[in-house]
């Protein structure tokens, strides 16, 4: 009863407008994580694995699920702080 409620609580994600770059992503997360999360790949293949991220539009899915919650949170007047 006292814990503090996300503002996010209620939102849903819509990926359907960078369904490309998210499958994209997929496909790059699938092929280095195993190997970054075991050590197997050197720490330094971080940047490249990020580097690959952006190419296939990371970005582009972060600015559009923020473009999806501040208009939620606007919708549904829902201030955060």
């Amino acid at each position: 009863e006292t814990a503090a409620r996300s503002s996010a609580l209620g939102f849903i994600y819509d990926n359907t407008p960078v369904f490309s770059q998210v499958s994209a992503c997929q496909k790059i997360v699938e092929q280095y994580e195993p190997g970054l999360l075991t050590g197997e790949l050197d720490i330094k293949m971080l940047d490249e694995f990020n580097d690959k991220l952006e190419d296939a539009g990371i970005n582009q899915i972060i600015q559009e699920k923020q473009r999806q919650f501040d208009t939620w949170l606007e919708e549904n007047q829902i201030e955060t702080e």
